[in-house]
């Protein structure tokens, strides 16, 4: 999926993303990843209150879990995500591009946690899009979502997270990321930090569906030096 979206093979669109994304963040060895994005929401009415404190807490993610992708429920909707834990869900509904479907459709899968998973003590809903602030909603839904477990989170908090995993042992963790970091930057959803004094990827080239020659190979053909400032020391 990933190399299909990198080389323009499929569309770009918010599902796609989600896929993307989300497949690989359900894996166990990608637990510590989902939980330090997941982390990085601020509940909408309270902007100074992570929800990294609630998984701590309340244990939240730490058991197995199960994730739902689109699915169905009437007649509420089609929420992206459903992360069913041990006593805790978590309904992600994802934005990149797009607006919310209407101005009651964060209630209506609001109204999924408080219906279908009644019995369960800890529900949050999150709402990820691709904001660098909290975006403006409906009046409806400020209405409605008031004093709830209602969470914002941005897509630019996932590549702040992806930056600083660990590379020490080039996990399937830190090799995941480093793929999903491409997905962000074509999707201009990374972020510029400064220069520092090292860099956190150092990133081994795979090519599909390659089609264009190696930069300056036009040098080479002709039997000319690359020019200074390509030239190794």
């Amino acid at each position: 999926m990933i190399e299909a979206e990198l080389k323009n093979k499929i569309d770009r669109t918010e599902d796609v993303l989600t896929s993307t994304v989300f497949g690989y963040l359900k894996y166990n060895f990608m637990k510590h990843c989902l939980k330090a994005f997941l982390g990085k929401a601020r509940k909408y009415y309270r902007h100074n209150y992570s929800f990294e404190t609630e998984l701590t807490k309340n244990n939240i993610l730490e058991a197995e879990n199960k994730f739902l992708f689109w699915k169905n429920i009437a007649p509420y909707g089609q929420p992206d995500l459903i992360i069913e834990g041990n006593d805790s869900v978590v309904l992600v509904e994802v934005k990149y591009l797009s607006p919310l479907s209407s101005p009651t459709q964060l209630i209506d899968y609001y109204n999924i946690l408080e219906t279908e998973y009644r019995d369960v003590s800890n529900k949050y809903l999150v709402f990820l899009t691709a904001d660098l602030d909290f975006p403006e909603l409906p009046q409806e839904s400020v209405d409605g979502l008031k004093d709830k477990n209602f969470y914002w989170l941005s897509w630019y908090d996932f590549y702040k997270t992806l930056t600083y995993i660990p590379n020490i042992k080039r996990d399937a963790m830190y090799e995941v990321a480093v793929d999903l970091l491409k997905i962000l930057k074509e999707r201009d959803l990374s972020l510029f930090e400064g220069f520092s004094n090292h860099c956190h990827y150092k990133d081994v080239q795979h090519y599909f569906w390659k089609n264009k020659s190696v930069f300056f190979s036009s040098y080479n053909n002709i039997q000319l030096k690359n020019p200074v400032f390509w030239r190794n020391r």
